[in-house]
Formats: structure tokens, C-alpha cells, sequence
């Protein structure tokens, strides 16, 4: 049923409505009991309340609009295109976003809740200082967005695509499987804590001052990475592959490794405290200076290794395989330190 430009069409069901006026044009298909808006007047009209709720914005090309601190509550803006707007500090709650792209808009400081989609595209969009929380994406594009100071809580990101440079995203309890850094990737300050990450690529990837605390990574393919002191304490890198990796300084306290490859890596001074590394491989790996205090080290392969200083303070080694590596200077077992970590106070 067509309807005359500027006017909102409330409709049980539609089975095919063409809207077309200067700055927006909207296609619907069956949009139950929504409104359905046909040009940009008649959004801006209802946007005046500062809120659109249960309204329709799917198939609509909109360019241009200027809807800054609206709250869109229950928004269907599935294969939706917005284009060279400004929705800064907006926020979107219970949102559906499938085949749904933005396109060099800003929505720098909003916030997105309970949100769902597949195929969603943020192309040299502004997602600066943006909160996310409860959302649920798939086949996600973030590969010309700026993300500096982003943060997320409770959400699942899959298969995203992430921007080369990045700055400040912080990430809690948050699934993001099977993701993808570009080779040449330049990540500052990102924190991740209680993260499940299996499955990522970031090879030959640059990690400056970046952390991972408790978080799943599990099969990481991360040959030629450069992180030196990063932080993957607590982390699970079960049979991850960095290989080749500068990791100097990087702490990898009580972090599970089994199966993990480290050959040829730099881990001069590295921390693997309390690591697991049963199966792992640090063949030809410089761990010159690394603090290996209470390793179990299980069956891993030191062979042709650098352990020039390193401090093996009641580590275990007794199935390790350390053919031909370099063990001179090594600081064994302290005694009396080992005794004070081990006293207990006596219960009367």
C-alpha cells in the first residue's frame, strides 16, 4: 500500500510499502504493529520526544540525519543503511541489526544493550568511548571503525573483524570466538578480562601495553607476534602457536600452556610462574632471565633453549627434555625461601 511522503503508516501488517522523499527512503516488509516512517520529517516529528520506541527503520536509506541523544528502544533496523549521520551519544536498546550498516556516521559515546544482528557493518564510523552491554553480533565488520576507549560487558562478537590500530578497548566476560587481527596490527592499552577468545589469529600482530586476565585463548595462532610485557595471567593457551613471538617480559603467571609452541620465541625475562606447560614446545627459545619459580613443566622440550640466569625455584623439570640447552648460571631451588612459602601457621 503506498503512503504519501510525511506521513507515519501504522499497520498490523504490511505485505510491501515504498516510501521514497529526499533524505530518507523506507522499505518494509510485514513490520507488525510498528510504525513505519517515509521520509526524514516525519522521523525528525517523532523523534521530538527524544525517544523512538517499537518503531521500523528496516531497508531505509538514511542520509544525513542529525538524531543525536535519541533513545531508540525496540528498533528494527534490520538491512537498514545509515549514511553520514550523527546519532552521538544515542542510546540503542533491544535493537536488531541484521545486514545492518553505518556507514561514516557518528555514535561516538552511545550505548548499545541487549542489541541482536548478523552481517553488521561499522565503515569509518566513529564508535569512540561507546558502552556495549548484553549484545549478541555475528559476521561483525569493525575493520574502518575507530574503537579508542570502547568497552564491553556480557556480549558475544563473533567472527569480528577488527581495525588494524586500536586503542583502550576494554572487555569483560565477554565471548568473541574465532577472530581475526590483520598482519601489522598495532593494539595500545586493550584490556581483556574473563574473555573466551579461542581461536584467534594475530599474527605478526603488535601488542604495547596490553592485557589478558583469566581469559580462554585456547589454539591462539599467534606466530611472529610482538608483545613484549603484555599480561596473559591466569589465561588458558592450551596448544596456542607463537612461535617466533617477542615476549620479553611478558607474564604468563599460572597460565596453562600445554601443548603451547614458544620455538625461537624471546621470552628474555619473561614470567611463566606457576605455569602449566605439559606437552609445550620452547625449542631454541632465549628464556635467559625468565622467572620459572614453581613451573610444571610436565614432558616439555627445552631442547637447544637459553636459560642463561633463569630462576628455577622449585620448578619441576624431571620429564622435561633440556637436550643441549644452556643451563649455566641457572638459580636454582632457595631452601629457606622454599621452607617460609611452604610454613604453615600450627592450629592450636
Amino acid at each position: 500500500m503506498p503512503c504519501r511522503p510525511g506521513w507515519p503508516v501504522w499497520k498490523a501488517s504490511v505485505s510491501r510499502a515504498h516510501c521514497w522523499a529526499t533524505a530518507v527512503c523506507c522499505r518494509s516488509m510485514r513490520m507488525d504493529k510498528q510504525t513505519i516512517f517515509c521520509d526524514a520529517e516525519a522521523l525528525r516529528a517523532r523523534a521530538g520526544s527524544g525517544q523512538l520506541a517499537g518503531v521500523s527503520m528496516a531497508g531505509g536509506h538514511y542520509v544525513g540525519l542529525d538524531l543525536s541523544g535519541m533513545r531508540f528502544e525496540g528498533v528494527e533496523a534490520s538491512s537498514a543503511l545509515f549514511e553520514d549521520c550523527t546519532l552521538h551519544e544515542t542510546a540503542w536498546e533491544g535493537g536488531r541489526f541484521d545486514q545492518t550498516r553505518f556507514v561514516r556516521c557518528d555514535l561516538a559515546h552511545s550505548r548499545f544493550e541487549g542489541c541482536r544482528g548478523e552481517d553488521v557493518s561499522f565503515e569509518h564510523t566513529d564508535l569512540g568511548e561507546t558502552w556495549w552491554q548484553g549484545c549478541v553480533l555475528a559476521q561483525v565488520n569493525l575493520a574502518t571503525a575507530r574503537l579508542d576507549r570502547m568497552a564491553a560487558m556480557d556480549c558475544t562478537f563473533a567472527a569480528v573483524r577488527w581495525p588494524q590500530e586500536l586503542s583502550g578497548l576494554w572487555l569483560s566476560n565477554c565471548r568473541l570466538p574465532a577472530a581475526r587481527l590483520e598482519p601489522g596490527s598495532n593494539w595500545q592499552q586493550v584490556q581483556v578480562q574473563d574473555c573466551q577468545l579461542e581461536d584467534w589469529q594475530m599474527e605478526h600482530a603488535q601488542l604495547n601495553q596490553c592485557g589478558f586476565v583469566q581469559c580462554a585463548m585456547d589454539r591462539l595462532q599467534a606466530a611472529g607476534l610482538q608483545a613484549p610485557y603484555a599480561a596473559f595471567w591466569r589465561c588458558s593457551l592450551r596448544e596456542a602457536v607463537l612461535s617466533g613471538a617477542q615476549l620479553g617480559g611478558t607474564n604468563f603467571e599460572q597460565a596453562d600452556l600445554a601443548g603451547a609452541v614458544f620455538d625461537a620465541s624471546n621470552l628474555r625475562q619473561a614470567r611463566l610462574v606457576s605455569a602449566r606447560t605439559p606437552g609445550a614446545r620452547f625449542v631454541a627459545a632465549d628464556l635467559s632471565q625468565a622467572d620459572l619459580s614453581h613451573l610444571e613443566a610436565g614432558d616439555a622440550d627445552f631442547s637447544q633453549a637459553q636459560l642463561v640466569l633463569a630462576n628455577m625455584h622449585d620448578a619441576h623439570f624431571d620429564a622435561a627434555c633440556l637436550t643441549g640447552s644452556d643451563r649455566s648460571r641457572i638459580r636454582p631451588t632457595d631452601a629457606e625461601r622454599l621452607q617460609a612459602q611452604q610454613w604453615r601457621p600450627a592450629h592450636p
